[in-house]
């Protein structure tokens, strides 16, 4: 089960959490939603208690497990976008993560290989980083 949460829905999480465990569903994954306004951005705060919320359900036994991006790519993995992944759109572009619009080579045009190529050799996808670049509109 996947959501993706903006500000002022974090304490709608366990909720969530109740209904996956009633379903029987293996993991929750909860998402940043992309804020369309400053308001919708998660703040530090809200951020915090998705991982601690995280960190606590992971850390007993049975029910879903919990899946938060706040937590993977905030802490542990970074932004994985043309890093560990890409994003194919419906139009064949291929992309960093679907929120970043820059496409690097189109799949109609080129295979997986050459145009993952093309993503890294960009340079634009080195190194750690602890926050999602395409929430960086809102700052």
């Amino acid at each position: 089960m996947s959501c993706h949460i903006k500000a002022g829905q974090v304490d709608r999480i366990s909720d969530l959490y109740e209904l996956a465990a009633k379903l029987g569903v293996q993991e929750l994954s909860i998402w940043e939603g992309m804020p369309k306004t400053p308001e919708e951005k998660l703040t530090l705060i809200e951020k915090e208690k998705i991982v601690d919320l995280y960190k606590r359900i992971n850390s007993t036994p049975g029910g879903p497990r919990l899946f938060a991006n706040t937590y993977f790519e905030g802490q542990l993995l970074g932004c994985m976008a043309g890093r560990r992944w890409l994003h194919v759109a419906v139009d064949g572009s291929v992309r960093a993560c679907p929120y970043l619009q820059e496409s690097y080579a189109n799949i109609k045009d080129s295979s997986l290989k050459d145009a993952w190529k093309a993503l890294r050799s960009s340079g634009q996808f080195e190194g750690f980083v602890g926050h999602c670049p395409a929430q960086e509109i809102f700052g």
